[in-house]
């Protein structure tokens, strides 16, 4: 701790500003066993912690001198007495540790430290009067809660923090008696609630040390008992606690018996005899059809089972017997036939093994799926319909998914798109048997259709020409995009049309029109062409016009009077002109050998 040089003690001390440290002598080191390096740059506080001190004072609430314990780096606990000077010129403080003479533990308590190595029983050194934890061996950690149950964090603390609940426990009463008494203490089969270890027993010994006649700190011994108070327990108590447990389990087998008996699904036990042990009502409706203890051979007796196929199942490979052969059988549907009724069932079957790794059971729980089957049945019937619905439907449709791949095609898409294959695969494979042509001749690509459903575009009335090698057919497109229920794309729905034969009709009428509208031209004839039934004006040449004007003259151009019914024009034009004016023009327009057409 102190060095002399030319008859000059040289004490350990260190230096700090502002309460950091900026300076160490070589003493301190020697003394505490730091490096430089581990304490300079340090808050007083921080070296507090390092040195262990902080639970009996902060270095930075020293006043002048402070007598108390400090630990080196090998823990071990060293009494000294901390001065203090601070130079108010450059605000320095410098602490100075002098450890008392003759006062390490080593030195003191030669006489049970082989109990301290022996770490036989555990033992402790505490400090009086804060009863600060200065010496102690492995045992006794032990017995404490982590993390005190290491040195580094339980020495230099006081009792209260490293025994958890300390405070206001009959622990702190018999504590309190030894320091005021000054008398060894022993404790027989104590009993503490530790909060993490829940009840435990001790014995201690509680043995005060005396220094110039003051007590100067307490050795401890303790010993846990917990086990020797527990094997040494009544046969009474452990016949009641036997009696509790009993009960207990009985309660607990009673509400599992109850939980399963009330279970929407049959549950059956068998023993590895095949002898059953239980069965739920559920089971018993579904396939035992008996409360009586009976096994599975008995049981299977009067029904039979079948595979989905329509295949019996034989007797060696039902689930609950495939479970008493080691084998684990999940979700196995059958169809079970019993002399009153039919059932559908799920079933899954598992063996049971004890610790020595033997089979003692077998568990198979029921569920009866009729209802779901039959509900599978109509689906099924249901889609099959669909599907022959939409197979000899008229239409063209195809359905495919968000990659392009063919999922559906109806006899008319398959007679349209693949005439002379039966291969189908992703959208654009028809356009290596079949070309297209957009309204304007421009040959396409047919992928651009399903690619804009795709992209979520919806269309209708696209007018496409298909020319195959046998036949060029005029078709209607329309496309859907259809969503999943995040939103997303799906699948896409192209319906086709063959109009081939309307727009031949069309383009008939289209001709006829327009020869009669050259010779109506060429003959100088007045035309109106109205619709039918309702006689409304959908067309009117030059010549009938100029008529028109002549009965109303604020009419400017054919837009005007389009739409319009032939009746209520004529009508407002008798309201216009005089009755004379009125007869003559429409005997001008009738005379002059009109053409009305609808």
């Amino acid at each position: 701790m102190e060095n002399t040089f030319n008859n000059i003690i040289i004490e350990a001390s260190l230096y700090c500003s502002d309460n950091i440290i900026i300076e160490i002598n070589k003493e301190f080191i020697d003394f505490t066993g730091f490096t430089m390096n581990e304490l300079l740059g340090k808050s007083l506080v921080e070296l507090g912690a390092i040195l262990k001190i902080n639970s009996q004072i902060l270095l930075e609430n020293i006043s002048s001198t402070y007598s108390g314990y400090i630990f080196t780096k090998s823990l071990s606990a060293r009494e000294v007495n901390i001065s203090l000077s601070h130079n108010m010129v450059t605000n320095k403080k410098m602490y100075t540790f002098v450890e008392k003479t003759n006062s390490r533990l080593s030195d003191k308590l030669i006489f049970v430290e082989h109990s301290f190595i022996d770490n036989i029983s555990g033992v402790a050194v505490y400090s009086i009067p804060d009863l600060i934890l200065l010496k102690t061996n492995q045992k006794y950690l032990e017995f404490m809660a982590s993390p005190f149950n290491k040195e580094e964090n339980s020495l230099g603390s006081p009792i209260n923090e490293i025994i958890a609940g300390f405070i206001g426990s009959p622990s702190e009463d018999i504590w309190n008696t030894v320091v005021e008494t000054q008398k060894t203490s022993y404790t027989k089969e104590f009993e503490f609630n530790d909060p993490i270890k829940g009840i435990t027993y001790w014995d201690f010994t509680k043995i005060p040390i005396f220094e110039n006649g003051n007590i100067k700190y307490i050795y401890e011994i303790s010993i846990e008992i917990t086990e020797k108070i527990f094997k040494n327990r009544s046969i009474h108590n452990q016949g009641k606690m036997i009696e509790q447990q009993k009960e207990q389990l009985e309660e607990q087998n009673t509400r599992l018996i109850n939980i399963i008996e009330n279970l929407s699904e049959g549950v059956m036990i068998a023993d590895n005899k095949g002898k059953i042990i239980m069965t739920n009502l559920e089971a018993q409706r579904l396939f035992y059809q008996s409360d009586k203890v009976i096994d599975l051979g008995e049981a299977l007796k009067n029904a039979k089972a079948f595979d989905m196929k329509g295949n019996e199942i034989p007797f060696k490979n039902f689930p609950s017997i495939r479970a008493l052969n080691g084998e684990v059988v999940k979700n196995a549907k059958i169809f079970v036939s019993h002399p009153n009724k039919e059932y559908f069932e799920e079933i899954s079957s598992i063996p049971i093994y004890n610790t020595n790794g033997d089979l003692t059971m077998a568990v198979s729980c029921f569920h009866d799926i009729t209802e779901t089957i039959e509900q599978s049945k109509k689906i099924e019937e249901q889609k099959n319909l669909l599907e022959a619905i939409i197979e000899n439907i008229v239409d063209s449709i195809t359905i495919f998914d968000n990659k392009g791949q063919h999922i559906l095609l109806n006899k008319s898409a398959r007679e349209l798109y693949f005439p002379s294959s039966e291969q189908i695969g992703k959208i654009g494979d028809e356009c290596t048997q079949s070309e297209f042509y957009n309204i304007h001749g421009d040959k396409i690509d047919l992928e651009n259709a399903p690619a804009r459903v795709i992209r979520g575009e919806k269309f209708k009335n696209m007018r496409l020409t298909v020319k195959s090698p046998n036949k060029t057919l005029e078709i209607d497109v329309s496309g859907t995009p259809i969503y999943d229920s995040e939103g997303k794309f799906n699948l896409g729905v192209l319906c086709s049309r063959d109009m081939t034969d309307y727009f031949k009709h069309e383009e008939t009428i289209r001709t006829r029109n327009e020869f009669l509208n050259r010779i109506i031209n060429t003959l100088g004839l007045p035309v109106i062409r109205l619709s039918c039934p309702d006689l409304k004006i959908v067309d009117i040449n030059k010549k009938a016009f100029s008529f028109i004007k002549l009965l109303l003259p604020n009419v400017q151009s054919t837009n005007q009077i389009k739409d319009d019914r032939a009746f209520d024009l004529f009508e407002l034009s008798r309201k216009l002109i005089s009755s004379y004016d009125y007869s003559f023009l429409v005997s001008l327009i009738f005379v002059d050998s009109p053409i009305f057409s609808a």
